[in-house]
């Protein structure tokens, strides 16, 4: 008897199982509904083309949002699964769970800036007038404004694409996008875009969980709640950049927002390695300030000692005339 294989499954048995295989993109290639299972086989692919035209998702459906526009192509793929459920006399209660892949993939590809600006600015920031980094836009905001009600659960990834960390690391040391002239190690871009980014999500995470907009610079008015949704950080802080983060939470002149945004609760396993590191870097210094604090020390009980034993010598040798107004 020959075993049993998902192609030699009834079509009827066959489809229903890969309908659950099949998942949402949103973003930089417009609207995909796609499965993996599709590019096996020409059958498994003509059956994913017969299921999609009736499918609806479920709870469990994989629906990713890369990009801040792929919102209004979320509406608009809820209105028209729900006028397919009423015209087909189903039930279904709208998208539940969705996955935000905050660092967008419409990011633009870092360039150096031109010769002739006079004054070099970060390439890392936005463009065009936008607050925030060059890959983390303020407009979500507006964008998690818009989400549909239904959407319970928001699954916020944290993933940072390889092209863009690679331009971020050539805003570093040695890198090929850092101003001439830099003979020591170049780390301000890079720590000034942490800054910014990191700032931008926490607050973006706070419109994703309550529906509330804060200002980008120092907390403002909030807006009217929508409800408050759950939600879950997925992701890891690249490992090449925890050194530049935990750099500045310790330098003196850190700014309290970047050392806070360390124990923020959206933030807290993305940045479990900065507060390793800090905790580290802080303890040397300690250690070294106490080290110095007992090196002085010794030095000037050292010179104490040998001043006495100078006046006591000079004493002596002094005439007793002299040692008497001594």
């Amino acid at each position: 008897m020959s075993p049993i294989t998902l192609t030699s499954l009834p079509a009827e048995i066959r489809q229903k199982i890969l309908s659950d295989t099949i998942g949402i993109k949103l973003g930089t290639n417009g609207l995909a509904v796609s499965s993996p299972a599709a590019s096996v086989c020409r059958q498994l692919h003509a059956d994913v083309k017969e299921i999609i035209p009736s499918w609806l998702p479920t709870a469990s459906t994989s629906t990713i949002i890369q990009t801040p526009t792929g919102m209004d192509k979320l509406h608009f793929l809820d209105h028209v699964l729900k006028q397919r459920a009423e015209s087909s006399n189903r039930s279904w209660p709208g998208f539940q769970t969705i996955e935000v892949q905050l660092y967008t993939r419409d990011a633009e590809r870092v360039k150096k800036a031109p010769k002739s600006e006079g004054h070099v600015r970060n390439p890392l920031r936005a463009t065009g007038g936008l607050d925030g980094a060059f890959n983390v836009p303020s407009t979500w905001a507006r964008t998690f404004r818009r989400m549909p009600a239904s959407i319970k659960h928001i699954v916020v990834d944290l993933t940072m694409p390889e092209t863009q960390l690679q331009d971020i690391e050539a805003c570093g040391p040695d890198g090929a996008l850092i101003p001439h002239g830099r003979s020591q190690r170049y780390t301000r871009w890079q720590r000034e875009y942490w800054r910014l980014a990191l700032s931008t999500i926490a607050d973006l995470v706070d419109e994703v969980q309550y529906g509330q907009h804060w200002a980008m610079h120092g907390r403002g008015a909030t807006l009217p709640a929508v409800g408050e949704r759950s939600y879950e950080m997925i992701g890891k802080l690249p490992e090449g950049q925890v050194e530049v983060v935990a750099m500045d939470v310790t330098r003196n002149h850190a700014s309290s927002r970047i050392r806070v945004l360390c124990w923020e609760q959206c933030l807290i396993d993305y940045l479990k390695d900065v507060r390793v590191v800090t905790t580290r870097v802080m303890r040397e210094k300690r250690e070294k300030k106490n080290q110095r604090a007992k090196e002085l020390k010794k030095l000037w009980i050292e010179q104490d000692r040998a001043g006495t034993k100078r006046w006591g010598e000079e004493t002596e040798d002094a005439p007793a005339s002299k040692r008497a107004k001594m």
